[in-house]
């Protein structure tokens, strides 16, 4: 089982068996998650997404249907579980095309009734 490998703190951070803190890479700058390998007790190695480690242990709402990770403010590499949720393959997809398409704005998506409600923001920089 992979949790023998890891533990998960409540702000996202990853440590080893050992207590040392995992680090990670980001693979490409067209895969902006960033992950973590460790080696297996029989010597094979695993590679895991940060985020969907996070969730796993920290966020509620992972279902049949639900099984994708959302950074709710779009930052890839905010793995706060607070900035995480579980949503559908769909839902993801709605979300990465409202982003690509209005440039300057960020989506920001709320749940009411169980639904995906969308806002969007301005984007500022001073």
């Amino acid at each position: 089982m992979v949790k023998d490998y890891y533990t998960v703190d409540d702000s996202g951070k990853v440590y080893g068996t050992k207590g040392e803190m995992k680090s990670f890479w980001q693979r490409s700058r067209k895969y902006p998650y960033q992950a973590f390998r460790f080696q297996t007790k029989d010597g094979g190695k695993i590679t895991k997404r940060r985020d969907r480690v996070v969730a796993l242990a920290w966020v509620d709402g992972r279902t049949d249907l639900r099984t994708e990770v959302d950074h709710i403010n779009g930052i890839h590499n905010d793995d706060r579980p607070a900035n995480l949720r579980w949503v559908t393959h769909q839902e993801n997809s709605d979300f990465l095309t409202l982003r690509q398409r209005r440039h300057g704005e960020r989506p920001v998506a709320s749940e009411l009734e169980g639904q995906i409600q969308w806002a969007f923001m301005t984007v500022t920089q001073n």
